[in-house]
């Protein structure tokens, strides 16, 4: 673990056990987070995204059991604590926001007596005390005429009212880390932008460090300090979002932001997908859709993370030192720059395929 990270998650290891084989989901996962920084995990559907958030609060259920590595926050590995020691943790100092609002409040209590429910689970406060602070929260999220409010039901706000009624529960009681896992998924693009800048101006106000889940990279490229790219339950690049977006090393990442809009060529969709997390590839998981696989990649285990830049690593063989990273095809320059030779002799063409 760093000096100076708050949050420490090494070769985590979270499986499912079920009637069809055991399912991998996260499979050796490595990153940290610093006090007041945000780090976003990105990554397709399946990746193992939600699954490694969970994994640090110890939230997976049965089925579920993390069987390997650690998650040291703060100094104190919460794989070793017990479950009523991470129980106090969760909704004080480590906070979630999870992308459905509808499936957190309950419908049948007040915003403000759900705020109050978080407050006094965690703080010996009067009902006074309680009602002001949570009049307070819903102000400082962005609630329009808090104290009226306060009193109001779920079916009473909008979806983005409700993502903010969310934030504030997450944030009552001042978290050191703030665990958001696709808080913006079912917003429209300018309810989006005021929650994330909400979530912002909140985060620099406290200090907070923010654990970001998202597959939106447009949202990454906005909020981001760092970035860990996973797939197939692997992380297959980390790095500053300026390496990142700028110089993407790994081809699933190059892969990622081919598909984003507004990069001066036309996005275009990974072919192939994703690996069975029961049954995964050998070698590199991402192999079968990788345009630049050689016969190196479709052996053995993951590659290690590569130094790529200063911080930067990625999951890739073409870094091994044996092999020229030049190579690599580069879909986010546009199809008439991408036919390069590949290290082992062979050309891709536009389409991905031995030419």
């Amino acid at each position: 673990m760093s000096d100076d990270s708050l949050l420490s998650v090494r070769d985590l290891h979270t499986q499912f056990r079920t009637a069809t084989g055991t399912v991998r989901a996260v499979d050796g996962v490595s990153f940290d987070v610093a006090p007041g920084e945000t780090v976003c995990l990105v990554g397709e559907s399946g990746s193992g995204k939600t699954v490694t958030c969970e994994s640090v609060g110890r939230l997976v259920d049965a089925p579920g059991e993390i069987v390997g590595g650690s998650v040291t926050f703060d100094g104190r590995d919460l794989t070793e604590a017990s479950q009523s020691a991470v129980r106090r943790l969760r909704g004080d100092r480590i906070a979630y926001v999870f992308q459905n609002p509808g499936n957190v409040l309950d419908p049948v209590y007040t915003v403000g007596q759900q705020l109050r429910e978080v407050l006094n689970y965690h703080r010996d406060l009067s009902a006074e005390a309680s009602r002001a602070r949570a009049v307070t929260l819903l102000d400082d999220v962005g609630i329009p005429n808090a104290p009226a409010r306060a009193d109001d039901y779920p079916h009473e706000f909008s979806g983005g009212m409700k993502q903010r009624v969310v934030v504030a529960m997450a944030l009552a009681n001042d978290p050191d880390l703030l665990i958001a896992d696709e808080p913006t998924t079912a917003l429209d693009v300018t309810i989006q932008a005021q929650l994330l800048e909400t979530i912002g101006d909140l985060q620099s106000d406290r200090e907070m460090a923010v654990l970001f889940v998202t597959h939106d990279l447009g949202v990454v490229a906005g909020i981001a300090d760092r970035v860990v790219v996973m797939y197939g339950g692997k992380v297959m690049e980390r790095g500053t979002v300026t390496d990142v977006f700028d110089n993407p090393a790994h081809p699933y990442t190059r892969a990622l932001l081919a598909c984003l809009p507004g990069r001066g060529v036309e996005p275009e969709p990974i072919g192939g997908e994703p690996p069975d997390p029961a049954d995964p590839p050998d070698g590199c998981r991402f192999h079968p859709r990788c345009p630049d696989a050689v016969a190196a990649c479709e052996t053995g285990t993951q590659p290690p993370l590569h130094d790529v830049t200063v911080g930067g690593e990625a999951a890739c063989v073409f870094y091994d030192g044996d092999r020229d990273a030049s190579l690599l095809s580069d879909p986010t320059r546009g199809s008439d720059e991408r036919a390069v030779e590949r290290a082992d002799g062979r050309t891709v063409g536009e389409g991905g395929d031995d030419a």
